[in-house]
């Protein structure tokens, strides 16, 4: 988790950047949590960066990517859920077990999140979704399709290390589900 934590973006600034975001929430006891942070960690490498102040008139905008290197325009932010200062982040969220990974687009509007093992490649899926403005594949390689974000939080879930998946808006959508994938 080391690895993931040093290329974590601090909250505050990712929600302020204008950039799509990933949050982890985690937990130090978590063995799911811990088989995922290579994942992670190559996601937050590949997809983030420093955030950078806006250029103003007084300053040059920062150069584009070379064409071999994909976008850094994405937000990685790591949240251990059982330290308090994130609760209320935890209640925002609904996170009810770990690992929780909430995706917010752009516009720092939640467009869905997954609790729990995921299968390999799924986050650098998700990721290249968030970066690109397309619908998240959450849920395409594991259970189908999930239902659209104007629907109620839908889930999928069949026991403990399975995935939760959670699409769209979960406001007016009722209490989400109750999953406990704590590795």
């Amino acid at each position: 988790m080391a690895d993931v934590a040093a290329l974590s973006v601090p909250l505050d600034a990712a929600r302020s950047s204008g950039r799509p975001t990933i949050i982890e929430f985690y937990a130090d006891y978590c063995d799911v949590c811990k088989a995922l942070a290579p994942d992670s960690a190559a996601v937050a490498r590949k997809y983030g960066g420093a955030l950078a102040a806006p250029p103003t008139a007084s300053t040059a905008p920062p150069p584009p990517p070379s064409s071999d290197a994909p976008a850094r325009s994405l937000n990685f932010v790591l949240l251990n859920a059982d330290n308090a200062r994130w609760s209320p982040e935890v209640a925002e969220f609904g996170v009810r077990g770990v690992p929780h990974f909430v995706f917010l687009g752009a516009d720092g509007t939640a467009r869905g999140a997954a609790v729990g093992r995921l299968p390999p490649g799924e986050l650098e899926a998700d990721a290249a979704d968030l970066v690109e403005g397309r619908p998240l594949s959450i849920g395409s390689s594991r259970r189908g399709a999930v239902a659209a974000a104007a629907a109620p939080p839908p889930s999928s879930s069949s026991g403990l290390g399975e995935v939760t998946l959670l699409r769209g808006d979960r406001g007016g959508g009722g209490s989400p589900p109750a999953p406990r994938a704590h590795g």
